[in-house]
């Protein structure tokens, strides 16, 4: 019998502290501790999702109004865990924020299960999973009460095991199936599983595998997709989510509005960090690597075509964080490869990503991006009592006009007439000219439309409560061109009278349709 040497002691301990279920471990009590800092901030647009949800666990359908068939929300997936979370008589919010943390811990998972692990230098096994770990934007988002960390989760899987496949000459069906969920919780998951098909089939292209393993992969995504597509086709028929056509200008006016979202996100996590990917092209995952690069450059692309996002923490990126800081270590190990000979590498790679690590996590404590967060939360925390107040005081065949469209609507019960159009047909088909220039989501509007209406109650300018009764220009503060031309109107000034409301915490303004 062969004589097997026994492993060293040094040997045990390397596999002891650098091994995948530790660094997994280790990466999510980091990452466990960052979103707990964020666990009471949920944005106004959860609740939207969590409307619709009610509505149908009530029995009114998967709409936003009873009787009008909207497609106002992009996560259907997402919606249904609500209704789900609402039918079992739980409070959505915070079902969903811990759906929302262990689909981040899943989305580690998937890190730490494909990130390199060199033997030149064992520690770069902890640099993807702990700068993902840290990131604010993942940390925000994962109890921001969408569907970011679900969606990130399933695609990262998604990618990784496409991505795996492909380097070994295959595209595994798993990956297709999970790329079809994605679809089911946003629609970018589309784009993404026709991206990948199409890179793995193309002739000339050196990702391309066997037309029948890429067919099989095909069915197993379209398996989970297209019954999906065909019922919300029929349900609202639209191509589309009503949100998109609110949101996007298809000429693409929008894009200088994308390109400074994408600036400001790499500014805040650190530009330097590309200097990593230059490792990648000593990589020895040619296949892996060329892939997974494909897909964050035509993801990135689409980001800025579409203008970005106007919530905070940059949701819209968080679903290719995993993917770019895998790629990043890849190009370390890179790094490490081509110059592993020079003795000071070592000592200055894991002090790179120390840094990385300590500067990546600036932002959840200071600076604009921070501040945003928690001027965030204070407007939602005041949406949410004003909702509840009209819940309280309103007759509940009132209707109410709106710009935040989540907590009010959601919290009142209240028909609503959303003022921005994400939930209303009209307004989120209203031609445009030029987009881009205001707040992503927050630049069409339709005056005449609103007060055709007639709502009984009108929310202008609201951003938050008083502890006083301040006069009125000290409380209603119109902001968007949405707000500013409507209080201008003279139809609106002659058919509303303000008033003022007092909820627990403190007072605020709102405009009723005169009677008489």
């Amino acid at each position: 019998m062969k004589n097997v040497p026994a492993k060293s002691q040094e040997t045990d301990i390397f596999d002891k502290y650098f091994s995948p279920r530790l660094v997994c471990l280790l990466a999510c009590l980091i990452f466990l501790a960052c979103a707990v800092k964020f666990f009471d901030h949920t944005v106004d647009d959860a609740f939207i999702s969590f409307r619709y949800a009610k509505n149908f666990v009530d029995g009114h359908g998967l709409v936003f109004n009873p009787g009008e068939r909207v497609e106002g929300y992009t996560n259907f997936l997402w919606v249904i865990l609500s209704a789900f979370s609402l039918w079992l008589s739980l409070d959505a919010a915070v079902f969903m924020k811990i759906i929302g943390l262990i689909a981040g811990a899943g989305m580690i998972a998937a890190v730490v299960r494909f990130a390199p692990k060199p033997d030149r230098f064992r520690p770069l096994v902890y640099f993807a999973p702990i700068l993902l770990a840290v990131n604010p934007s993942f940390a925000v988002w994962a109890t921001g009460g969408l569907e970011t960390p679900l969606f990130a989760c399933l695609i990262t899987w998604g990618l990784l095991l496409a991505a795996d496949g492909i380097g070994k000459d295959g595209l595994p069906p798993s990956s297709g199936v999970l790329l079809g969920l994605a679809a089911w919780a946003r629609p970018e998951g589309v784009l993404i599983g026709a991206f990948v098909f199409v890179g793995a089939v193309v002739p000339g292209l050196k990702n391309r595998i066997s037309t029948r393993k890429a067919a099989i992969w095909l069915l197993a995504f379209a398996a989970v997709y297209l019954p999906y597509f065909i019922w919300r086709f029929s349900y609202y028929g639209a191509l589309f989510p009503n949100t998109f056509y609110a949101k996007v200008d298809l000429g693409g006016s929008q894009v200088l509005r994308g390109l400074v979202y994408g600036h400001r996100f790499m500014a805040g996590m650190g530009y330097w960090l590309l200097a990593g990917l230059l490792g990648l092209i000593w990589t020895k995952r040619a296949r892996f690597v060329r892939f997974l690069g494909s897909v964050l450059i035509f993801y990135v692309l689409y980001v800025i075509y579409i203008g970005g996002d106007g919530l905070p923490m940059y949701r819209f990126f968080v679903p290719i964080l995993g993917i770019f800081f895998i790629l990043v270590a890849q190009g370390a190990a890179g790094w490490l490869d081509r110059w592993g000979r020079w003795k000071p590498i070592r000592p200055v790679t894991a002090v790179g990503l120390i840094l990385a690590a300590a500067y990546s996590i600036i932002p959840s404590y200071h600076g604009p991006d921070y501040d945003y967060v928690v001027q965030d939360r204070a407007e939602v925390d005041s949406w949410i009592e004003i909702g509840q107040w009209f819940k309280a005081n309103a007759n509940p065949d009132a209707s109410i006009a709106v710009i935040p469209a989540g907590a009010i609507p959601y919290y009142s019960e209240l028909k609503t007439i959303d003022m921005l159009g994400l939930n209303d047909l009209a307004i989120g088909r209203k031609i445009v000219t030029v987009m881009g220039k205001m707040q992503a989501g927050h630049e069409k509007f339709d005056v005449e439309y609103v007060l055709s209406r007639k709502p009984t109650y009108v929310i202008i300018g609201v951003y938050g409560l008083s502890s006083d009764p301040l006069p009125p220009r000290e409380l209603v503060k119109p902001y968007y061109p949405a707000e500013t031309e409507l209080v201008k109107a003279q139809a609106f000034q002659d058919q509303y009278t303000l008033k003022l409301g007092k909820t627990q915490k403190g007072y605020f303004y709102y405009f009723v349709r005169n009677t008489s």
